[in-house]
């Protein structure tokens, strides 16, 4: 990758030139996302955002029941959901910041190994404690300890279930029905370019007629040309925050790293709530 950078340099040396550092570090990352092979890189961890699960029990949740008159439980698809670590975040923020809220949750994977252990919803203190900013209080609400091994409480595991499945496939994505909020992270970035276009088509798919779409782990610039396209507004819900949450392990990466994340720079793009936002509503008014 590095070599065809240089190449390109020298070819166009006065290009170099006239672009400030953050425009050179953008150009490379470009190139980067466009050619570089793709490694699954996985970020699986605990509560790993914790802003998004503020605005998960917050504006997410009023968003959706608010003038709802069914008293169907939501329906939550987690895509790539891996070990289930970020299924089982979700059912003990909602359990229980908002317990007067109903819901299910569909685990998906392609990975059958990764399924079993999401099953099992049994952890290492390792794994559990992943996320460096991991707070006690959850830990101790989520899980019951027995020796080294942390279990998902009873509680949270009766709403979830697993199932194998591929973005990539339209006939998988089609047996998942659509859901009311769709987590699909840290996944579109491991795909290469056209396949990943493809894999956002599908996860659009998935969105019932009013949902709400968590999507981190996905070049910026597709994000926001895509979400646009398709009508889905930012939720302006501490986009900052979240961001820099998520460069906590991937900002080392950027620019020579297809799982990089560029640093926070709403001053040079106009539309910056649409390319940083990780969080996007589908149906209602706009306020």
């Amino acid at each position: 990758m590095r070599s065809l950078v240089r190449s390109l340099l020298r070819r166009w040396p006065w290009l170099w030139s006239r672009l400030d550092y953050e425009a050179r570090q953008a150009w490379r990352h470009a190139l980067v996302l466009r050619f570089q092979p793709r490694v699954n890189y996985t970020y699986t961890q605990f509560l790993r955002l914790p802003h998004q699960y503020e605005a998960l029990a917050g504006p997410v949740i009023d968003f959706l029941t608010t003038g709802r008159s069914s008293a169907r439980p939501l329906r939550i698809i987690d895509i790539g959901c891996s070990t289930g670590a970020e299924v089982y975040s979700v059912a003990s923020v909602l359990r229980r910041l908002r317990p007067e809220t109903g819901f299910e949750i569909i685990g998906v994977d392609i990975e059958e190994p990764v399924l079993d252990q999401a099953r099992r919803a049994e952890y290492t203190r390792e794994e559990v404690y992943l996320n460096r900013v991991m707070p006690e209080e959850f830990v101790q609400a989520t899980f019951d300890r027995d020796g080294d091994t942390y279990r998902v409480k009873e509680e949270f595991r009766n709403s979830v279930t697993f199932q194998r499945g591929d973005i990539l496939n339209d006939e998988s994505v089609a047996s998942l029905g659509r859901g009311d909020i769709v987590f699909a992270q840290n996944l579109l970035m491991n795909l290469p370019w056209r396949p990943s276009i493809r894999a956002f088509a599908n996860i659009l798919r998935l969105l019932d007629d009013r949902a709400v779409l968590f999507i981190d782990g996905v070049e910026p610039g597709l994000r926001a040309r895509v979400t646009k396209r398709h009508g889905l507004r930012p939720l302006d819900y501490a986009i900052a925050e979240i961001h820099e949450e998520a460069r906590l392990e991937r900002a080392f990466g950027y620019p020579d790293k297809h799982w990089g994340l560029e640093p926070f720079l709403p001053d040079r793009y106009p539309d910056w709530k649409r390319r940083y936002a990780t969080i996007f509503l589908k149906g209602g008014s706009e306020e």
